[in-house]
C-alpha cells in the first residue's frame, strides 16, 4: 500500500505526545521523594521501549506500576512521581520488565525492531537491561518454579557457562558503552564484550520471532502472558549453543560486529517452532500453572496413579515401552503392578522381573540392599494431604506431595510427554474426568545411595575399549587433570564431566560425550575422600550454577565395591526436593493414552511422527462429537496452512461460500451444507463434483473446530485427513467484503467478495492487490511491493470505524498507519 493513499503516519510528534501521557496524577505523597530508578535498555540501545518495575510479576507494564519510556541511547528514568506508586516499598524488590514494541527503534540498525518482545532483569539490577539479563532472570524464575532459590550471581554464572564467555565478565555491564570506550569495567577484553553484544543481537531477534509465534499460538486460550514469555525465553535458551557457535565462527573468520548480520544468523541458526508446537508447550505450561495440591491418599485411591516409560535401547536399538500403576489400598498399603509391551506379540504383558539393578543404602553396618518398591516401605498419611514414606531397610524417610491437573478436553499429544508425538490421532482429546499428576519428594533424612548393575561401574577407555576402574587410586589417576594431555573425562550428568585436580580441585567440562576435547568450564568445584559410617567414599561438590544447569540434584559419590570396581551413587541431603519430570495419570487419562498410541511407530523406535499428519486414520469413536446447528450455522471460519489461506461461511439457509487463495491463485466456490443422520457435516460444492464429510472432534470450542474429513469426487474417494477451522471471523470483518469505503484524506478502498481482491482508488489512479482474512480477525492487504495489516477497532459503527496497522516496504522498513473508513453507497 502506497503511503500517499491518505493513511496518516504516526508522526514523531504524536509519538512524543503519547510518551508524555500516562504519568498519572493523584494526591500528594507524604513520603520523601524517592531517588529515580535509571538505566539503559539495549540490544543495541532501544529507543521508545516501555520500562517498568514489575510489581505484580506478570511481565506487563501495568498502569499501576512505576513506568518510563526509553529515549536516545536507551536511557530511561523512572521518576519519583512514578515510584510513589510503590507506596514506600523499595524499588530494588522488583524485577525490571521492558516491553519492546514493534515500533521501538534499535540504534544498532537505526530501524524499528519489527516484532515485539519482552526483556527483563533481576530485582535490584536496573542499570542495564538486555537480552542477556533476560536470560539471567529466566534462570532465577526457572529455579523458583522448581522450589529452589538461585541468586542473581549464581544465575549470572550459569548464563556465562551457556554463553562460553570469560568468568570475569560482568553480564550486567553495558557492552555497547564498553565497545565504544574501548574498555570494560569488569576487566575483560573488549572483544569479549563484542561477543556478548553479537549474541545479544541474535537473542533479541530470536525473542521477537518466538514471541510472535507463541502469542499467535496462545490465541484465545486465556493463557497468562507471563507463561507466554517464559516459553519464549525457554525456546531461545534451548538454542543458545547454536547461537554462540555461530558468533564464534564469525569471529574465527575475522568478522567483527560491524560485519555481523543478526537477522541472517537467526534465519540460519535458530529453529522457530511452528504454531502447533508452540501451542503444545503453552498447553502443558498452562496445565502445570493451574495445578492444585491434592491429597496423596485421594490421588492413589481407587484405580490409583499410572505412568508410562518409553525409550530406545542404546545397544540394540529396540524400542522399550513400560507402564505401571500404584494404588493405595483400603489398609493404606501401597500396591504396584507393572507391564511391558511385547512388540512381537502386539500385546501388553505383566512385568514379573526386575531390570537387574539393585539399590544399596549406607547404614551403620555398611552398604545394605534396599527395596524401593511398595513392599519395602511403610506409609502414613498426614493431615496436610502429604504422605510420609519410611524405607524399612535403613529408616530413610521422605515426604510426598501431589499436584493434580485437570486435563479434560486437552489434546493428548500435548500432555503425554515423550509419547505425545506417538499418539495416532494428534487431535484426540482427553475425556471428561482425566487427571494428570506430578509428585514432589522431600528428603526428611540424609542418605547415601548406590546403584549396582552392569552399567554402574566407572569405566575408562584404554586402547579403544572400556575397562572397569579397579579402585579409587586408579580412578583418580585415570581422570586426573593433566594440562599437557587431553586425558579422560569422568561423566557425571547430562553432558557434565570432570577431571580431578590437585588439592581437591574439581574441573568441569561440557559435552565430553560428543566433543573431544570437551569444552572447559570456568567454575571449579571440589572433591574429597571421606569416611561415612565406616565406608570410604569420594564425594563431589558441584557449584550451584552447574547443579541447576545440568540437573545435578544430588551430590555425586563413588564407592569401592566388593568386586574391586568403583560404583556411582548420590548423597541426598535432608530437605532436598525432587519433582517428577513427566506426568502420571488417573485411569481415565491413562487409558485414553494407551488406546491411542501408534504402536507401529513405537516399534520403530521413532519419535518423529508429525503432530499434524496430512493424512491419518479416522478418529476413534470416543474422540468424535456430533455437530449441531449452533456449532456452525451463520458462522464464518478461517483455515490456513503453509500453502493456502481461506475463509468458509456456513449460511443459516444451508448455503455455503468458500473463498481463498494459494500459490495457484484465488478461488470462490459456492455450495451447500447439511447434517446427516449421524450428525456429520456434509459439504457439497457447486464448482466441483466434490463431497466432503466432516467429523467434529470432541469438546472443540465454537471458535476453533478440529475436523477430520473424507473427500470424494464423482463417487471416488480422493483423500482423508485433518483440518482446523481455526477461528470465528468477527462479523465486523466479514462486513467489509463487498463494500467500498472512503479514506479520511481522500480516495477510497473497496473489498471484492469474489476473489479476495482489494482496490484502492486515488486522484492519481488505482492500485489493486490481494487481501486475506487472518486467524486473529485482522486483514492483510498486499498492494504493489508493500504489505499492510489492519483490523477494525472497538467503538466504530457499521458505517464508520477506525483502522490501525503497519506498512512494510521492500527494504523491511515498517511504519505505523491509522485512518478512518466511512462506508460509501
Amino acid at each position: 500500500m502506497k503511503h500517499e493513499t491518505g493513511m496518516k503516519l504516526l508522526t514523531a510528534s504524536l509519538a512524543l505526545a503519547l510518551t508524555a501521557c500516562g504519568g498519572g496524577g493523584g494526591t500528594t505523597s507524604q513520603l520523601a521523594p524517592a531517588e529515580p530508578v535509571s538505566g539503559k535498555v539495549a540490544d543495541g540501545y532501544l529507543n521508545g521501549a516501555t520500562v517498568c518495575l514489575d510489581v505484580n510479576d506478570n511481565k506487563v507494564c501495568d498502569s499501576t506500576e512505576p513506568t518510563a519510556i526509553s529515549g536516545i541511547g536507551g536511557v530511561y528514568s523512572i521518576d519519583a512521581a512514578e515510584l510513589a506508586k510503590l507506596g514506600g516499598a523499595a524499588p530494588s524488590l522488583y524485577p525490571v520488565v521492558v516491553q519492546v514494541g514493534a515500533e521501538t527503534v534499535d540504534e544498532d540498525t537505526g530501524t524499528v525492531v519489527g516484532k515485539a518482545y519482552t526483556l527483563s532483569a533481576p530485582a535490584g539490577k536496573p542499570e542495564f537491561v538486555s537480552p542477556i539479563t533476560t536470560l539471567i532472570q529466566q534462570s532465577i524464575e526457572t529455579a523458583e518454579a522448581s522450589g529452589q532459590t538461585l541468586s542473581a550471581e549464581d544465575a549470572e554464572q550459569q548464563v556465562k557457562t551457556q554463553l562460553n564467555v570469560d568468568a570475569q565478565a560482568d553480564l550486567f555491564e553495558d557492552y555497547v558503552e564498553a565497545q565504544e570506550a574501548g574498555t570494560s569495567v569488569s576487566g575483560v577484553a573488549v572483544s569479549e564484550m563484542e561477543t556478548i553484544h553479537m549474541v545479544a543481537q541474535v537473542v533479541a531477534r530470536a525473542l521477537g520471532e518466538m514471541q510472535s509465534v507463541f502469542e499467535e499460538a496462545a490465541g484465545n486460550q486465556e493463557i497468562d502472558f507471563k507463561l507466554v514469555v517464559a516459553q519464549v525465553v525457554d525456546a531461545v535458551v534451548e538454542q543458545l549453543g547454536s547461537i554462540v557457535a555461530a558468533v564464534e565462527t564469525h569471529e574465527t573468520g575475522g568478522g567483527s560486529i560491524d560485519s555481523f548480520n543478526a537477522d541472517s544468523s537467526v534465519a540460519t541458526n535458530v529453529t522457530i517452532p511452528t504454531t502447533e508446537e508452540a501451542k503444545a508447550d503453552l498447553v502443558v505450561a498452562q496445565v502445570e500453572a493451574a495445578a492444585a495440591v491434592t491429597g496423596f491418599g485421594e490421588a492413589l485411591a481407587g484405580n490409583g496413579i499410572s505412568w508410562f516409560d518409553f525409550w530406545t535401547d542404546g545397544s540394540t536399538g529396540e524400542a522399550k515401552l513400560e507402564s505401571g500403576t500404584v494404588i493405595l489400598d483400603t489398609s493404606n498399603q501401597l500396591q504396584e503392578t507393572e507391564e511391558y509391551y511385547d512388540f512381537s506379540a502386539s500385546q501388553w504383558l505383566a512385568e514379573t522381573g526386575r531390570d537387574g539393578e539393585q539399590d544399596f543404602a549406607l547404614t551403620s553396618t555398611g552398604w545394605l540392599a534396599v527395596n524401593d518398591g511398595p513392599d519395602g516401605q511403610t506409609i502414613s498419611l498426614n493431615a496436610d494431604g502429604t504422605a510420609t514414606l519410611v524405607r524399612t531397610a535403613d529408616g530413610a524417610r521422605e515426604t510426598i506431595s501431589v499436584a493434580a491437573y485437570d486435563v479434560s478436553g486437552k489434546e493428548i499429544a500435548t500432555v503425554a510427554g515423550e509419547l505425545g508425538e506417538l499418539v495416532a490421532n494428534p487431535y484426540a482429546l482427553f475425556p471428561a474426568g482425566s487427571m494428570a499428576y506430578k509428585m514432589s519428594f522431600r528428603a526428611d533424612t540424609e542418605s547415601y545411595e548406590l546403584w549396582v548393575d552392569e552399567w554402574s561401574a566407572v569405566r575408562v577407555w584404554n586402547a579403544d575399549s572400556p575397562s572397569n576402574v579397579p579402585g579409587f587410586a586408579a580412578m583418580l589417576e585415570a581422570f586426573a587433570l593433566n594440562p599437557s594431555e587431553q586425558g579422560n573425562y569422568l561423566w557425571i550428568e547430562n553432558g557434565l564431566s570432570v577431571q580431578f585436580g590437585q588439592g581437591g580441585a574439581l574441573h568441569f567440562y561440557q559435552d565430553a560425550q560428543n566433543v573431544y576435547p570437551p569444552v572447559s568450564m570456568d567454575l571449579q568445584g571440589s572433591w574429597d575422600d571421606v569416611n561415612v559410617q565406616g565406608a570410604a567414599l569420594i564425594k563431589m561438590d558441584v557449584p550451584a550454577a552447574y547443579a541447576n544447569l545440568f540437573d545435578v540434584e544430588d551430590a555425586p559419590i563413588f564407592a569401592e565395591w566388593t568386586d574391586g570396581t568403583v560404583r556411582r551413587g548420590a548423597y541426598v541431603p535432608a530437605g532436598s526436593v525432587e519433582t517428577e519430570d513427566e506426568f502420571s495419570f488417573n485411569s481415565i487419562a491413562f487409558d485414553a493414552i494407551k488406546d491411542r498410541l501408534d504402536y507401529a511407530a513405537l516399534a520403530g523406535g521413532s519419535s518423529a511422527v508429525p503432530n499434524q499428519p496430512e493424512f491419518a486414520s479416522p478418529p476413534l469413536a470416543a474422540d468424535v462429537t456430533a455437530f449441531t446447528l449452533a456449532t456452525i450455522s451463520g458462522k464464518t471460519f478461517v483455515y490456513t496452512d503453509a500453502e493456502e489461506v481461506g475463509i468458509i461461511s456456513f449460511n443459516a439457509d444451508g448455503t455455503l461460500a468458500d473463498r481463498g487463495e494459494d500459490q495457484y491463485g484465488a478461488w470462490n466456490d459456492a455450495g451447500s451444507w447439511s447434517l446427516d443422520a449421524e450428525a456429520r457435516l456434509l459439504l457439497e460444492f457447486a464448482g466441483d463434483p466434490e463431497l466432503s464429510t466432516l467429523s467434529l472432534l470432541s469438546t472443540s470450542a465454537a471458535e476453533e473446530l478440529n475436523i477430520y474429513y473424507e473427500d470424494s469426487e464423482n463417487g471416488t474417494d480422493t483423500g482423508t485427513g485433518y483440518v482446523d477451522l481455526q477461528a470465528t471471523v468477527p462479523a465486523s470483518v466479514v462486513a467489509l467484503q463487498g463494500n467500498r469505503y472512503s479514506l479520511s484524506e481522500g480516495g477510497s478502498i473497496s473489498f471484492d467478495t469474489t476473489y479476495l481482491m482489494a482496490t484502492m482508488t486515488e486522484p492519481t489512479g488505482s492500485v489493486q492487490g490481494d487481501y486475506s482474512i487472518n486467524v486473529d480477525g485482522s486483514i492483510s492487504l498486499y498492494m504493489s511491493d508493500e504489505t499492510s495489516t489492519f483490523f477494525r477497532v472497538a467503538g466504530g459503527t457499521d458505517s464508520q470505524f477506525d483502522i490501525v496497522g503497519y506498512s512494510v516496504g521492500q527494504t523491511g522498513a515498517m511504519e505505523l498507519l491509522q485512518d478512518s473508513l466511512t462506508l460509501l453507497p
